[in-house]
């Protein structure tokens, strides 16, 4: 079932991949998110989102990718280096641009990250629990200094 302003069904991680290819506001929109396992990780002692207390979450996301039509949009390491056991992504369409929704997490450690993305760039970023959404949440904001000379 699809909701108001879904622009793509979601899409489960399938070896360590889930992608989703539609199109936004007449352009074609292509996300690609990677994941790897914890075990080899630097940083599996860090907090992180999908994970339970002491003990890391099988997976992290590695990298996301996003091309709006024949650009790659940036998106920092930081947008996504702390989510962990991704289960499934939406792309949705905003009034101005789309969101990409990162579901991850199981019972009491799900998560929902929610991406912004406005005139080709990563403006918001929002991570909640997904069982208390209101009380346990972090945002953040980018911006950034471009030269259009």
């Amino acid at each position: 079932m699809r909701e108001k302003g879904m622009v793509d069904t979601a899409v489960s991680f399938a070896n360590g991949t889930a992608t989703l290819a539609t199109h936004v506001d007449g352009v074609d929109i292509k996300v690609s998110v990677k994941t790897r396992k914890t075990d080899d990780s630097p940083y599996k002692e860090g907090f992180r989102w999908g994970g339970e207390g002491s003990s890391a979450a099988p997976t992290m996301i590695t990298l996301v990718v996003v091309q709006r039509g024949a650009e790659r949009l940036f998106v920092p390491l930081s947008a996504y280096s702390d989510l962990g056991d991704p289960r499934k992504i939406f792309l949705k369409s905003r009034t101005v641009g789309f969101e990409l929704d990162i579901f991850g997490g199981d019972a009491g450690v799900a998560y929902n990250a929610t991406l912004i993305f406005e005139n080709g760039w990563l403006i918001r970023r929002r991570v909640a629990h997904g069982e208390f959404p209101d009380e346990a949440w972090e945002e953040t904001q980018y911006a950034y200094n471009t030269l259009n000379n």
